[in-house]
């Protein structure tokens, strides 16, 4: 919005229909209604002159109330013009202030915001001043009567008498003014039986003459709002015009664009679709292979668990054993023996208690190394198993990548227990190992 230097030009865009009081009047400016306002005080400035102010001081009051109307508007276009000057001259030197290049980027915005914040200050100023002037005129002048227009016949007749007789024209003026207020009183029959007879006494052709003159100044106020209704209907029709044709060409553009759209929306739609195809089958397989993950991953905790069990109890039995063998050959085999006789009985009985021992710590042995090759078939299982579904959320892999992935994991699993791998089975298997080591 570009704001004027002179409160004067400032646009007021007010228009009141007077009626019959004066037609329709159109302020575009301020300056528009100053001009109204000099001309109204002008007109009646005969008032407050002699000898129209030698009058009866019951008077007074009305003379007071029907000259309020100008002191108020005035009063009202003082204090808007003070206003308007202050945050006139600080939108003034806010611009200046933006053209300093030495000023940063968001000092200049803020700078911006404070302009922006001024003019629609000064815009609510003239609203407020707008709908002040537009209360005054219907209460003082439309409403309540207690003031006249000068455009009216009433006004006119009054002037006329003002021209030669000043101090009768201000009765005649109390005389309106009341006849207007007291309108469908009972007492307006009294105040219209005293105007019909003054004006018998006065000559009934002084009242045509101010009629005529009232009407013929109406006719030119009318012929000026004509032209100008003219002029804005024209300006109006080419502002149409323009839109209508900016319209003609948003509208093909919009077509244009919409096939376009259309067009995008089809393949992003057909995209969308082949995505969510792929992320459900991906999905589904994952949710397929989830339940042998979770088991061989329990399988190898199982195992994990399961060597460690083991492992402690074949160092116990080991050493146990050893022990057992220690005190069984301590107690069973003598120091010394004839030579012309061999210990069988004792030697048996060692026999068999190392037999027993040997099969226990040969027992655990096999266990334990049956749960460790268990538990890395489980690991690699489950590893293949990650590594299948990670490669299942790639693009660009064939058939034949997954058959290098499923083979290993899908082959059969095998019991753990591997042969040879325990301790032997009885005393003499460990002598004829120690001897073959010999050997």
């Amino acid at each position: 919005m570009k704001i004027p230097e002179d409160f004067a030009s400032a646009l007021l865009d007010l228009e009141i229909d007077f009626n019959t009081k004066g037609g329709l009047q159109r302020f575009k400016t301020i300056g528009d209604f100053q001009t109204w306002l000099n001309e109204e005080q002008e007109f009646w400035s005969w008032i407050n002159t002699p000898p129209a102010n030698s009058h009866h001081s019951h008077l007074g009051n009305m003379i007071s109330l029907f000259m309020q109307f100008d002191h108020d508007c005035r009063s009202h276009l003082d204090q808007s013009t003070q206003r308007w000057n202050q945050q006139r001259q600080k939108i003034t030197q806010l611009e200046e202030a933006a053209k300093d290049p030495s000023h940063s980027n968001e000092h200049k915005e803020s700078i911006s915001q404070q302009i922006t914040q001024l003019v629609t200050e000064i815009q609510t100023l003239l609203d407020q001043l707008r709908v002040q002037i537009g209360a005054f005129i219907t209460s003082e002048i439309l409403s309540s009567r207690n003031h006249l227009s000068r455009m009216e016949p009433y006004a006119q007749f009054v002037q006329e008498l003002a021209e030669n007789n000043p101090e009768e024209a201000i009765y005649a003026l109390d005389q309106f003014i009341l006849h207007e207020q007291r309108r469908g009183e009972k007492r307006s029959c009294e105040h219209s039986g005293r105007m019909m007879a003054a004006l018998h006494l006065k000559n009934l052709h002084k009242k045509i003459r101010p009629d005529q003159k009232a009407f013929e100044k109406a006719i030119v106020t009318w012929a000026k709002e004509l032209a100008d209704f003219k002029i804005r209907y024209q300006a109006q029709e080419a502002e149409f015009s323009e839109i209508s044709n900016r319209h003609g060409n948003a509208d093909t553009a919009w077509l244009e664009r919409s096939d376009k759209m259309a067009e995008e929306f089809a393949a992003m739609r057909g995209q969308s679709e082949l995505d969510l195809k792929s992320l459900k089958d991906t999905y589904e397989t994952e949710m397929q292979l989830k339940g042998p993950l979770l088991y061989w991953r329990g399988k190898r905790r199982e195992h994990k668990e399961q060597i460690g069990k083991l492992k402690n109890w074949a160092i116990f039995a080991a050493i146990t054993g050893l022990i057992a063998l220690c005190l069984a050959a301590w107690g069973l085999l003598p120091e010394n023996h004839p030579a012309a006789t061999v210990p069988w009985r004792q030697i048996g009985f060692f026999m068999l208690a190392s037999t027993f021992v040997l099969w226990g710590v040969k027992l655990l042995v096999k266990l334990l190394l049956s749960h460790i090759h268990l538990y890395a078939d489980a690991r690699e299982r489950e590893v293949m198993i990650s590594t299948y579904m990670a490669l299942l959320r790639r693009d660009g892999l064939s058939r034949d990548d997954f058959a290098m992935v499923l083979a290993p994991i899908f082959k059969p699993s095998t019991t753990g227990v591997i042969k040879d791998d325990g301790g032997p089975s009885s005393l003499g298997d460990f002598l004829n190992h120690l001897t073959a080591g010999k050997n």
